[in-house]
């Protein structure tokens, strides 16, 4: 029989507690864990796919296009030379008013000494040709070649039977004062009555003597008021009348006589 000593019983007894000690933490751990195996986590490749990147994308900061706007084409500038010089009223270089035909919207028009028309300014006027001002430059409007229409020697006939006497008028001698401005003047002068800064009438200057307008009874010093009973009061209602005179059949011009109020009526055939 083996005699252990007391150093020997001393480490057993350590070893036995130090597997006790073991054994319980095993123990202790297989109750606490799971008891299926160790199951592989897959981790999934997050790397983003390639994409070509354009440099020109990281300064555009809208998708919605630009919206161009509407250019309006320009208008073709208007010409001096798109007018045609049919007349003119000159009392002074600084006074009065043309007449011109436009050829392209096809009508006449009336201008008075500073009025503007189209963008040119009617500076002033001479015999025979009117200066008109556009962005500082000058530009002469002046008569085609004479080219009046021949009228047939047919006189002013007076009916004599009435109080006030109706004057017949040979429509061919209408048609040529309506498309010969500067015949009007030959043979008659007119010039604004101004009365509180407004035009009253248009009084008559002078009238050559044996003319168309002397046969019409007009007389120096007459003022014209009212023609077909429509006040003339500017020179575009004169115009008008002019204008339009072809269309008449029946005129009625009422003046003022030395203060007395007189009306003519002339019948056109």
């Amino acid at each position: 029989m083996i005699k252990l000593s007391e150093n020997s019983i001393s480490l057993i007894f350590r070893l036995i507690i130090i597997f006790v000690v073991i054994k319980a933490i095993m123990v202790g751990l297989l109750m606490t864990l799971p008891h299926t195996g160790v199951t592989k986590i897959t981790v999934p490749d997050v790397t983003p796919p390639y994409t070509r990147f354009n440099i020109k994308n990281a300064f555009y900061t809208t998708n919605s296009k630009t919206k161009k706007e509407d250019v309006k084409p320009k208008q073709p500038l208007y010409k001096i030379d798109d007018m045609e010089l049919t007349g003119i009223y000159m009392e002074s270089k600084k006074s009065g008013f043309v007449v011109f035909y436009d050829k392209k919207d096809k009508e006449q028009h009336i201008l008075s000494v500073g009025e503007t028309y189209k963008g040119y300014k009617l500076d002033s006027l001479s015999k025979y040709e009117a200066i008109f001002i556009r962005n500082n430059q000058h530009y002469k409007l002046s008569f085609k070649d004479d080219s009046s229409i021949p009228v047939e020697p047919k006189k002013i006939l007076t009916q004599t039977d009435e109080e006030e006497p109706v004057r017949l008028v040979p429509k061919n001698l209408v048609k040529k004062y309506s498309t010969d401005f500067k015949a009007i003047w030959k043979d008659i002068s007119i010039k604004e009555i101004i009365k509180h800064g407004k035009i009253a009438g248009f009084k008559i200057q002078s009238v050559k003597k044996g003319s168309v307008f002397s046969q019409l009874g007009l007389q120096k010093g007459d003022i014209i008021v009212e023609v077909n009973d429509k006040p003339i009061k500017t020179y575009k209602a004169a115009f008008d009348i002019y204008k339009n005179i072809n269309k008449y059949r029946d005129l009625k011009i009422k003046i003022l006589r030395n203060g007395i109020e007189k009306e003519f009526n002339y019948e056109i055939y």
